[in-house]
């Protein structure tokens, strides 16, 4: 049992972290090799997500950013909802079953040893 709500705990705590609603605010600080683009600039690279021009690259950033707000405004509020009902149940059960083992082995007497005595 234990073993299923770690699992379930660490699943949780997954969709808190991958789904939690962040701020997608666009990085409008475009870089090339290292290099920051101005406007009016050409990127020529290898990697097709940094080819293009400035006035490109800031624009699938915008992009970018409005597709991830997207996202959160349908999913993100339910996810982080879930992710948080799944954590704090596996939580709970976790606790419960720790203070029921603790529980159990305060209660469990030990055994008399007294018949080990006498036919000593």
């Amino acid at each position: 049992m234990a073993s299923i709500a770690w699992k379930t705990l660490i699943v949780g705590i997954l969709i808190l972290v991958f789904f939690m609603p962040r701020d997608h605010t666009p990085d409008l600080k475009v870089m090339c090799d290292n290099e920051r683009m101005t406007p009016g600039t050409t990127c020529i690279s290898t990697d097709s997500s940094k080819a293009g021009t400035y006035e490109e690259r800031v624009q699938r950033e915008i992009d970018n950013a409005e597709s991830a707000r997207r996202r959160d405004e349908k999913w993100g509020t339910e996810l982080t909802i879930l992710g948080g009902a799944i954590t704090a149940l596996s939580l709970a059960a976790l606790i419960g079953g720790l203070v029921g083992m603790l529980r159990a082995r305060q209660t469990v007497a030990p055994a008399d040893q007294g018949w080990w005595s006498q036919n000593s």
